[in-house]
């Protein structure tokens, strides 16, 4: 997570996930708020997209990730999600679902519209594997425009164009560099 831990929607996290952390803005009924049944976490299954978009039943392949537990202190909810093994690549959707009450008995409002009884919804994505290196081509023409390695060469090479398997920071998969 980006921002002191915080997941944004739609954020790409490279860290290992093995507990998700809900803050709430008020007091939550201390018993719904500890109940695991009351989230759900998806994985976007085989096709990797998440169809699932409020708490019930799973739509298309999604898959539902086991929370372990949940426990609530101080407005905050901690779930112990997959066992304790961190969360896989893939895309993720944590759902907190509209049958948490705060401690006047008032359901949540998960879309913050200021009218209860809807779910929120947090998508990310988990990616902890690093890029790799997949071609590297010479700008100069060395025959056929890429470079084995070990591969010699009596050509002046000026500049190499790389390309990852993934956009990584600073460009893009196909980015060159100097």
């Amino acid at each position: 997570a980006s921002s002191g831990g915080a997941i944004s929607e739609g954020e790409v996290v490279n860290v290992a996930i093995t507990q998700l952390l809900v803050s709430f803005d008020e007091a939550m009924d201390a018993a719904l708020a500890a109940s695991p049944g009351n989230y759900l976490l998806i994985f976007g299954g085989n096709d990797g997209t998440l169809d699932t978009n409020a708490c019930g039943p799973l739509q298309g392949d999604d898959e539902s990730i086991g929370l372990a537990s949940a426990t609530y202190a101080g407005q905050t909810s901690t779930l112990a999600v997959n066992g304790s093994t961190a969360l896989a690549d893939g895309n993720y959707r944590l759902l907190v679902c509209a049958s948490l009450e705060d401690v006047a008995g008032n359901t949540l409002d998960g879309d913050g519209n200021g009218i209860g009884g809807d779910d929120f919804s947090r998508s990310f994505r988990v990616d902890l594997t690093p890029p790799t290196v997949v071609l590297v081509h010479t700008v100069a023409d060395t025959g056929d425009g890429s470079l084995s390695e070990l591969e010699p060469t009596n050509v002046a090479i000026t500049e190499l164009s790389v390309t990852f398997d993934e956009e990584v920071v600073g460009g893009d998969s196909s980015s060159h560099f100097l």
